[in-house]
């Protein structure tokens, strides 16, 4: 049944909240796109709720973000969310999530291709971005290979996919002279994030929550 739901703020502090909204716009910046923290009214527009757990509008504990889905028809004016408090104060995962769940609403699909945004696999860089590479797609309750877009397209690339339905930047792709490698290090106190795809195709699970290690 449909109720009203409360998430929460962002609740590391207005530094934490630069540096994830500056990473988000680094990835975002080679595409013909504004990215604001502000409500833009009444124009087409997507928007990402970023505070919280899962559990403010009733999701389990595992979830890190949900996206609407359309087997990769772009969605205009829809929500997608990014719980904030189920991944603690790490800016490189927060991105990561935020990055992939919009990607969603752009009509991106989950791949393989690990730099990429929308690949589960792990983290080995301070951020991921959308890259120029065809890539497989999978299921996410399975993790198996199927075609993208519910059977559209055999492989996906989430630059030139970008690129071609938003136009590219020319003049801040490079991120507008900002250093790419600024993003802050993860609290202690945030979790250890294990992605682990479970049964729909828009969510972004994590399997284990313990306290990172020093």
């Amino acid at each position: 049944m449909n109720q009203p739901r409360v998430i929460p703020e962002h609740a590391f502090g207005d530094a934490s909240w630069g540096a994830l909204v500056k990473c988000v716009r680094r990835v975002y910046a080679p595409y013909f796109m504004t990215i604001t923290e502000t409500d833009p009214g009444n124009v087409p527009h997507r928007e990402l709720m970023i505070g919280g757990n899962p559990g403010n509008i009733g999701m389990s504990s595992g979830v890190l973000g949900v996206s609407p889905w359309a087997c990769g028809v772009p969605l205009v004016n829809t929500i997608a969310f990014v719980f904030s408090a189920a991944h603690g104060d790490n800016i490189p995962e927060l991105c990561w999530t935020a990055t992939h769940e919009a990607g969603h609403l752009f009509g991106l699909d989950h791949e393989f291709h690990q730099p990429d945004s929308m690949s589960y696999d792990p983290l080995t860089t301070q951020y991921k971005h959308f890259t120029d590479f065809n890539s497989e797609c999978f299921d996410q309750s399975t993790g198996q290979q199927i075609p993208c877009y519910c059977g559209s397209a055999s492989t996906q690339n989430t630059d030139l996919r970008l690129a071609t339905d938003l136009g590219r930047d020319r003049v801040f792709s490079d991120g507008m002279g900002e250093d790419p490698w600024e993003l802050p290090l993860p609290s202690p106190l945030a979790p250890l994030i294990v992605r682990s795809p479970l049964s729909c195709g828009t969510r972004t699970d994590r399997a284990t929550m313990m306290p990172l290690t020093w």
